[in-house]
């Protein structure tokens, strides 16, 4: 039998032990009949039958509560499944985006050390940026003022602000010779 992820047996695997409980139960009556038959008292034969009966109800009770329980879980899988669509529905617009850093001078090959401005007219905005070529994030160093740049790097920066979506990634390669 498979075990599904939710109730350890599916509806269907219950069934089949129902099924396979109420075959048992015919054996078990058939032997019970047989054992009557051999014995005066029919004791033995309807304590099996008995037994043979609670065991049937028993696994009818199994398979009506899995099915029960397979339709609960289905109702609040709908369920979740909707306030999910209207949680989305009632989500406000995004915000927009930053305005994109720019670099000033503008990257190329420099003959000395330069100094690198970066600026955003993103009202608010805070300026991350990184000098070895990663994805800046608001962990990286935030900008304060001119940058010195005495070797060849990769300069990103990102613009954040409390009233708009982070900007997009501004590149720049400085190469000093």
């Amino acid at each position: 039998m498979k075990a599904n992820g939710r109730l350890g047996y599916s509806v269907r695997d219950v069934r089949s032990r129902a099924a396979l409980a109420t075959a048992l139960l015919a054996l078990l009556l058939s032997l019970a009949a047989s054992a009557y038959a051999q014995d005066d008292a029919g004791m033995a034969a309807q304590q099996a039958a008995q037994q043979a009966m609670q065991a049937t109800q028993q696994a009818l009770q199994d398979m009506q509560l899995a099915t029960a329980t397979q339709q609960a879980l289905q109702a609040n899988d709908q369920a979740m499944q909707q306030a999910m669509q209207n949680a989305l529905a009632s989500t406000p617009s995004p915000l927009p985006r930053a305005a994109k850093p720019h670099f000033s001078p503008a990257a190329g090959k420099f003959a000395s050390a330069t100094l690198v401005s970066i600026q955003d007219g993103t009202p608010k905005a805070e300026i991350f940026y990184t000098l070895d070529g990663t994805e800046p994030t608001v962990f990286s160093d935030p900008y304060n003022g001119p940058i010195l740049i005495s070797s060849t790097i990769r300069l990103k920066a990102i613009a954040r602000s409390p009233i708009y979506s982070p900007s997009r990634v501004a590149s720049a390669k400085y190469v000093i010779k």
